[in-house]
C-alpha cells in the first residue's frame, strides 16, 4: 500500500509541474502579443488625402523640426512635390499643444521655401502632430488637434483640405527602443495620433500620409529626430503620398 501511495504522489507531482510549465508558456506568449503592435496604415485613418486632390496653388506645412528634416533635407522631397507650391512652417519643439495656442511664437516664424503664389493665403494646409508632453491617449491630443484646426481656420480661411498627418513612427508603426532600452517617443505616440486623427476627420478635415522608418536606427535620438541616411528615404515616401500627377 505505501508503495502505491508512493507512485500515485509521484504521477499527481509531475502532472502538476506539467501544469505550470503550461501555464508559464501561455502567460509568455500573452506577455508577447501584448507587446507586438500591428502595422499601421494610411488605410487605417479613415478619410484620405488623395494624390489626385487639386491641383493646390500653395501647400502650406506646419510643425517641427523633424517636419523640417524631412522637408527641408530631403534631396527629393521639394523637386517631387514642386518647390514652387510647397512652403514650411515649423517651430523647434512644436508639439500640438504648442500650436494650439494662438500665441504661439511659431506662428509668427518666417516661412521656409515659400509658394510662388498665395503664400500668405494657402489652399491647402498639412499639420504634422507630435507632442514630447501629452500622455499617450488619443482622448488627449484630440482636443488639441480641434483647437489647431481653429486656428488655422482663422488664418487660412482659403484652405481645404485642412490635412492632418503622423509623425514619423516606427517601422510598420511598431514602437522602437533606444541604445538605453527606453522607447523612442514618435514611434510610441504615432498610434495614438493615428486615433486622436479618427477622432477629429470628417469633411474637410482629413488624413494624410502615415510614414514609418524601414528601421529603428533610423531614428537619431530618442525623441524621434531622424538619422541623416534616413532623411532621404522619408522625405520620398512622404512626397510620394502627395505628389500630384
Amino acid at each position: 500500500m505505501a508503495r502505491l501511495l508512493a507512485v500515485v504522489l509521484s504521477l499527481v507531482l509531475v502532472l502538476a509541474a506539467g501544469c505550470t510549465e503550461s501555464s508559464r508558456v501561455r502567460h509568455r506568449g500573452s506577455r508577447h502579443e501584448q507587446q507586438s503592435q500591428p502595422s499601421i496604415s494610411p488605410s487605417d485613418l479613415g478619410p484620405q488625402a488623395s494624390p489626385n486632390d487639386g491641383p493646390f496653388a500653395c501647400t502650406h506645412v506646419i510643425g517641427f523640426s523633424p517636419t523640417r528634416q524631412w522637408f527641408l533635407d530631403s534631396p527629393a522631397f521639394q523637386s517631387k512635390v514642386g518647390d514652387d507650391r510647397w512652403q514650411l512652417l515649423w517651430n523647434e519643439g512644436g508639439g500640438v499643444e504648442q500650436w494650439a495656442r494662438p500665441v504661439y511664437p511659431g506662428w509668427s516664424r518666417p516661412i521656409d521655401s515659400p509658394c510662388a503664389d498665395r503664400s500668405s493665403d494657402p489652399d491647402r494646409v498639412i499639420f504634422t502632430i507630435a507632442s514630447l508632453q501629452l500622455p499617450l491617449d488619443p482622448n488627449a491630443y484630440a482636443p488639441q488637434i480641434q483647437a489647431v484646426i481653429a486656428i488655422i481656420r482663422q488664418r487660412y480661411p482659403e484652405a481645404n483640405p485642412i490635412v492632418l498627418q503622423t509623425v514619423v513612427g516606427g517601422p510598420g508603426g511598431t514602437q522602437c527602443a533606444n541604445g538605453h532600452g527606453a522607447v523612442v517617443r514618435s514611434s510610441a505616440m504615432q498610434p495614438v495620433i493615428v486615433q486622436a486623427i479618427k477622432m477629429v476627420a470628417g469633411g474637410d478635415i482629413i488624413a494624410g500620409a502615415v510614414p514609418d522608418v524601414v528601421s529603428c536606427t533610423d531614428y537619431a535620438d530618442h525623441s524621434g529626430h531622424l538619422e541623416p541616411d534616413a532623411i532621404g528615404p522619408i522625405g520620398t515616401e512622404i512626397a510620394g503620398f502627395y505628389a500630384q500627377p
